[in-house]
């Protein structure tokens, strides 16, 4: 067993080797992989923010929906189109005003 000065450890209380830590960061001869962890949990404490980069929030499982600036899952884009409200779905065109714009798609 090689000898370690206390100095290339991380802290006191860690005793983290700093020199075998820089080995698993990007560029490193023993890199971990993300996809290589253990299953994640439901912790938001690395989610991404407007004011830093994170992990993407769980999602929400609507096919609809995307992953909208402000960090949460809706339907992205306006709700209307040169002032004229907007649909789209398998249905036919029903209730609604005139100058309402309906998107019908066969599934």
């Amino acid at each position: 067993m090689a000898n370690i000065q206390h100095s290339a450890l991380a802290g006191a209380d860690l005793h983290v080797n700093k020199l075998h830590a820089s080995t698993h960061q990007s560029g490193g001869t023993d890199v971990v992989a993300l996809d290589t962890l253990g299953a994640p949990t439901d912790i938001t404490t690395l989610n991404a923010s407007a004011t830093a980069h994170g992990l993407c929030p769980k999602l929400n499982g609507s096919a609809i929906h995307a992953l909208l600036g402000t960090g949460s899952w809706g339907q992205p884009g306006a709700a209307t189109w040169d002032g004229a409200h907007k649909t789209v779905s398998t249905l036919d065109p029903s209730g609604g005003s005139d100058g309402d714009i309906w998107f019908k798609y066969m599934a």
